[in-house]
């Protein structure tokens, strides 16, 4: 329930495009009546045993939803000071704020080895796996998808190519007319 939790509010302070929008997802996660509040109230009434256990879950829950509404609000509270009429300065804000979590952060932070977060993130794929196959799961998406709606990664696989197979001739129509605005004909991949 956590994992489902805390995926839907990252996605919410991702999607958060200002500092008020942001706020209202911190509200909702971590004000007095908040999600994670919530929960963490909970813990009064569990036993021992089940403090223990869910106690670190949750503690973690409002962790890691505090430490991605703070670097939100960072880059949000910076390009509203850019000038937005800097095309470069927004290219590089951009590149960087996509890349924070690849292998190309390396190259987006100037050679600064501390910037690539690969070991980071092949970790935590080796955690995750190794949490799917304790709990009788082949691999992490089907652990995933247990409390969801789709059954089995197959379907998910099938859903998603039902939705690009439906997208495409829109994706093609809006290419055309960007390659169009921009003066030049570019390629798009099949």
């Amino acid at each position: 329930m956590t994992d489902t939790l805390q995926a839907d509010l990252l996605s919410a302070i991702d999607a958060a495009a200002s500092l008020d929008a942001l706020e209202a997802v911190r509200v909702g996660a971590l004000g007095k009546s908040g999600s994670v509040t919530a929960l963490l109230k909970t813990l009064g009434g569990m036993s021992p045993d089940e403090r223990q256990v869910q106690g670190p879950l949750l503690n973690g829950l409002r962790e890691a939803v505090a430490a991605a509404l703070a670097a939100r609000k960072t880059l949000l509270e910076t390009t509203e000071k850019l000038d937005a009429a800097n095309r470069e300065l927004r290219r590089l804000m951009y590149e960087a704020y996509i890349t924070r979590t690849s292998e190309l952060a390396r190259q987006y932070g100037h050679g600064q080895p501390e910037w690539d977060n690969t070991e980071n993130m092949l970790s935590q794929l080796r955690l995750r796996d190794e949490e799917a196959r304790m709990l009788g799961f082949a691999n992490y998406a089907a652990l995933s998808l247990a409390p969801k709606m789709a059954r089995d990664v197959p379907e998910v696989d099938q859903f998603l190519s039902n939705i690009a197979k439906r997208a495409k001739p829109f994706a093609e129509k809006a290419w055309v007319t960007i390659s169009v605005e921009l003066g030049s004909t570019l390629l798009m991949a099949p």
